[in-house]
């Protein structure tokens, strides 16, 4: 009588366990299906404010390897929303050729910076914006803004591990794991 009663016992545990364990996951299902209906109109308002490219020829990220002609990069997002859908590899291999420009991007000696800010200053004053012509009549002239980064040629061996670079590629690499780089660009390191 006494093996009974604890078989009894152990059963109703057992029973008890199984329906709240049950009961936990149902609730879970029901009440996540339920989250993500509500939650729906707010992520198709986030997706148009954010969308997602259906084309990119380059990317930002930061050298991870090199091997041989290879070079991995952890790369940036494609896009800032958090809910895109599509498939955005993070690390991506990049393949260098003999056609793949190499270049390094360095911010502008200041001094240089500050004469070409008064050159384009002062070419700007004697011009008016809403006729198109300078104030003794001629026509505008192209107009050159200071630049803020210089472009210098580097050899591949010049890249590092570390390295922060901007890829271009001759064809859509929105989804591509791997693809051929026609240019890299070597950005500052942020002082």
């Amino acid at each position: 009588m006494n093996i009974k009663k604890s078989v009894v016992i152990i059963g109703i545990v057992v029973a008890i366990v199984v329906g709240l364990i049950g009961g936990y996951f149902w609730g879970y299902a029901k009440g996540g299906a339920a989250i993500m209906i509500s939650y729906a109109p707010k992520i198709a308002a986030i997706n148009k404010l954010f969308p997602v490219p259906s084309q990119t020829f380059s990317l930002s990220g930061q050298v991870e390897n090199i091997n041989g002609d290879i070079v991995t990069i952890d790369a940036n997002p494609l896009t800032p929303n958090p809910f895109a859908e599509g498939n955005f590899p993070v690390v991506r291999t990049v393949t260098v050729t003999g056609a793949t420009v190499m270049t390094r991007m360095e911010r502008m000696d200041p001094a240089v910076l500050q004469k070409e800010t008064e050159a384009f200053q002062k070419t700007m004053q004697g011009r008016s914006v809403s006729t198109g012509t300078t104030t003794t009549g001629t026509a505008n002239a192209a107009i050159t803004l200071p630049a803020l980064f210089s472009e210098t040629g580097i050899a591949f061996t010049d890249l590092k591990i570390g390295d922060t670079v901007t890829v271009t590629a001759a064809s859509n690499i929105a989804s591509d794991p791997g693809f051929l780089a026609t240019k890299i660009q070597v950005m500052p390191a942020i002082p």
